[in-house]
């Protein structure tokens, strides 16, 4: 990590020169942070505290905070949380939700919720997973990568990118291709969006499932089925 900015409403000052009444201009500007004491290459897992403020960001050996309002960088927790990439803290059913790290759960909801405020070596947690596995099953195609979206109200998107297609006979198109890019719609080789959209709704047990899944696939431009890479994609 190079940079740690953040985005502020304050006035600047001393302000721009370029304004003839700078005593009057309020924009966006850049402000400097305090750099974490990690690298960004090591970080696993990262959210938002149930604050809303604090960013919470873990390494393989422990989770770190940051409060942008005391501008202060600390060690929260010395284990690690247990997601893959981003993660969200829903405060209807107080607890953070995330994709699984452990590949022997892939397809199924990883859940983590906190069962002591205390912080350190004494803050306590729960993990499991769901029951239902979301992700795509069909054996004749790959899977490329994954991404959870929150779309609030404790309903969420899977956004999974798979593609099918015999790697040999990519291999062989791409030999003869040779440059030749008025042929590039008969590539063997293609991608698929697969959105799944959910809402999550406790059980009487107090588990947490699923529901009224629905599924829906979208193919991908031929331009971007060559990328090994977890989708981009947010909620407005």
């Amino acid at each position: 990590m190079h940079t740690f900015k953040m985005l502020s409403l304050k006035p600047l000052w001393p302000p721009r020169l370029e304004h003839e009444f700078r005593y009057q201009i309020s924009y966006w500007s850049w402000r400097n942070l305090p750099m974490p004491t990690f690298k960004s290459v090591d970080v696993t897992s990262y959210a938002v505290d149930s604050d809303g403020r604090t960013i919470l960001a873990s390494t393989a050996a422990a989770t770190f905070a940051f409060d942008p309002q005391c501008h202060e960088w600390r060690k929260r927790l010395e284990w690690s949380l247990p997601f893959s990439g981003r993660a969200y803290f829903v405060h209807g059913l107080d607890v953070f939700v995330g994709l699984t790290k452990d590949v022997d759960t892939f397809g199924h909801l990883c859940f983590c919720r906190w069962l002591l405020g205390g912080g350190g070596d004494d803050e306590q947690h729960d993990v499991w997973f769901s029951k239902e596995n979301l992700s795509s099953k069909d054996p004749a195609k790959s899977h490329v990568g994954t991404t959870l979206v929150y779309l609030g109200e404790n309903r969420f998107c899977l956004v999974e990118c798979v593609r099918n297609g015999d790697v040999k006979a990519v291999q062989k198109w791409l030999e003869e291709l040779d440059g030749q890019e008025d042929h590039i719609e008969e590539s063997p080789l293609s991608a698929r969006c697969r959105l799944t959209t959910f809402s999550l709704s406790s059980e009487m047990n107090g588990g947490l499932m699923a529901a009224k899944t629905a599924v829906q696939c979208y193919k991908v431009p031929m331009e971007a089925c060559c990328f090994n890479v977890n989708p981009v994609a947010f909620w407005l």
